[in-house]
């Protein structure tokens, strides 16, 4: 009996004690006003835009704070390739642990916006408010960040859910997106051998056209995969990690991206381009990781290369644009400028790689290194082509003069010397060695360029 009493009082005391704490944290301002505010953080929030992909499509679904509140998940039907947050106050926020980065207003008063150009005031608030809100609801929002994906078209994230992060005033909100997930692809069907291949995703909402069965999807894939493994092989390390087709209507082209091991192309150029085209894009978007790897184009001598062969003067605006950023200012692909050298229409793939299309290494520093180190892929045909009339874009061929043939040579030689030079401590000893033989085989290019260039002097006479 005397231990029950004993056991009584305990439980007493301590009931005694959660009530007096309670009571104390209900006369803390700091705690009642923590409670309350994560209680109405979302009120900040004047409107979500998320920019939803559905059947290759981009739409818009605005989401209100009164929507929001209370709410455990957001479905989206497609998925998420962009978000535009507005706040009544200004607020840090994140998208699947990436930041948003607030929306710069340009000199001109115009806001730049990634993917989407620049608008003006009226536009911008018409495109992101939601119809019907007062002119007073849009002057009271000090808040504008948005987060896009690297590449147009492609997900925010690839899994079937992710957070967007609100903090307001050290108070955390999380909204949950619920959306369409990449898929996966089998490549037992079109490589049954293929532990060594890159994982291969697709997005979008018609997975079944990847039909491992269907042999124009097998051979399309393998066109790839050839070609990304004809580069590994012959640089000697892994190079691509994985490729992403995206179904997105607007995308035409491939993209890699600095830092990242991915290739991404869009479905009209997987199931539109020609089977041996699509090798050559996997090896041209290969290069460009092979290239950023190597660190060519942020190199101070691969920039300094690059003005020279540009033909840009030593103090131009041009020569400093491409010194600190590595790209001119605003030149199409087929500018022509005085004292340019014709290395870049010699290496676009249209020429190099006669029957393709693609190249457009005058664009900037990372075209300029991709096209290149991509010829020495096909480092059998230089000779040939040293003395074979240039092929442009537009189709037009044009026969160099003695000396151009001359200046080419030694602009080629020279800019492989310059990528040889670049080449990080660590690199794999097959990549060393496949650069050697590319250079020994372009010097004796040069000199039986050189020995057929006296042989013609010599016939003249």
């Amino acid at each position: 009996m005397l231990v029950l009493l004993r056991l009584i009082a305990l439980i007493l005391v301590a009931l005694l004690l959660s009530v007096a704490a309670d009571a104390q944290s209900l006369n803390d301002p700091n705690r009642a006003a923590a409670v309350y505010a994560n209680a109405g953080s979302l009120q900040e929030v004047a409107a979500i835009s998320l920019q939803v992909v559905k059947d290759g499509k981009m739409k818009r679904q605005t989401l209100l704070a009164e929507s929001l509140t209370g709410a455990p998940f957001i479905t989206v039907d497609g998925y998420v390739s962009g978000i535009v947050l507005l706040s009544n106050t200004p607020l840090d926020a994140s998208v699947d642990h990436k930041p948003m980065k607030p929306i710069p207003i340009g000199t001109d008063g115009y806001y730049e916006l990634k993917y989407y150009g620049n608008f003006s005031r009226q536009d911008f608030w018409s495109t992101f408010m939601p119809a019907g809100r007062e002119a007073p609801d849009i002057e009271r929002i000090q808040g504008r960040y948005a987060i896009f994906p690297k590449v147009p078209g492609d997900a925010l994230s690839h899994a079937p859910e992710f957070q967007i992060v609100l903090n307001y005033r050290g108070i955390t909100q999380e909204l949950t997106i619920r959306q369409d997930a990449s898929v996966k692809m089998d490549l037992c069907l079109v490589r049954p051998l293929a532990g060594s291949s890159p994982e291969i995703y697709y997005l979008g909402n018609k997975p079944d056209q990847f039909d491992g069965n269907k042999e124009g999807f097998k051979q399309r894939m393998d066109a790839i995969l050839t070609g990304i493994q004809s580069i590994e092989q012959k640089t000697g390390g892994k190079i691509v990690e994985g490729i992403h087709i995206i179904d997105f209507d607007t995308g035409r082209n491939a993209f890699s991206c600095n830092d990242e091991n991915q290739i991404w192309l869009y479905n009209q150029v997987f199931w539109g381009e020609p089977i041996a085209e699509l090798r050559v894009i996997a090896e041209h978007e290969s290069m460009h990781i092979l290239s950023d790897r190597l660190g060519l184009s942020t190199s101070s001598r691969m920039r300094e290369l690059y003005a020279d062969l540009m033909g840009f003067d030593l103090f131009s605006r041009e020569r400093f644009y491409v010194i600190t950023s590595g790209t001119p200012p605003g030149l199409p692909s087929d500018a022509s400028l005085p004292g340019a050298s014709r290395l870049f229409d010699f290496i676009n793939e249209t020429n190099f790689i006669r029957g393709m299309s693609g190249g457009h290494s005058r664009d900037n520093l990372d075209e300029f290194c991709a096209s290149f180190l991509h010829t020495l892929m096909y480092i059998d045909r230089l000779e040939p082509l040293f003395g074979t009339p240039i092929k442009s874009h537009g189709g037009a061929s044009t026969r160099l003069s003695t000396a151009e043939q001359a200046r080419l040579v030694a602009d080629y030689e020279r800019t492989l010397k310059t990528v040889i030079d670049a080449i990080k401590p660590g690199s794999p000893s097959s990549l060393a060695g496949f650069f050697q033989s590319c250079r020994d085989t372009t010097h004796q290019a040069g000199l039986s360029l050189s020995a057929r260039h006296m042989a013609d002097l010599g016939e003249a006479k």
